[in-house]
């Protein structure tokens, strides 16, 4: 949408392909939600609407980013330097998380609310508990 609210794009109608399996989604959106919901997106949340997402970080704070989705919409943002220099400690979770909820909320602002399907039954595990050397790792379900 633009700043006056016309629609600046509509995509045609496509023939659609399923192409995962419907609980398959479900438990997807539902781990995706937690990270906006609980995780290190909490920053990307936006009042009443259903949204997941996904926080990245390099180890050397170069390059930080947000992706996020709603039912309709999908957007990435990436936070870094030109001159691929570290920058402050920025995380996905921090300057990009909420960049992308500023964006998102004036490119939601005419749109309906709406739901992402999560699975019926969800499948929910033990933690696992990850030990790691430099040259080996140790998976364990405690």
């Amino acid at each position: 949408y633009a700043q006056n609210g016309n629609v600046l794009y509509t995509r045609k109608d496509t023939a659609k392909t399923r192409i995962i399996k419907r609980d398959d989604l479900g438990q997807l959106n539902l781990m995706l939600r937690g990270v906006v919901n609980n995780g290190t997106g909490k920053r990307a949340r936006l009042q009443g609407r259903d949204i997941a997402g996904k926080t990245g970080t390099t180890n050397d704070y170069r390059d930080a980013w947000f992706v996020g989705y709603t039912p309709d919409f999908v957007t990435g943002l990436w936070v870094g330097n030109d001159d691929n220099s570290k920058m402050a400690r920025v995380t996905g979770g921090t300057l990009p998380a909420r960049i992308w909820k500023t964006y998102m909320a004036s490119a939601l602002k005419h749109h309906p609310k709406s739901r992402l399907p999560i699975a019926a039954k969800p499948i929910y595990t033990r933690p696992i508990h990850v030990e790691h050397s430099s040259a080996t790792f140790q998976i364990t379900n405690r």
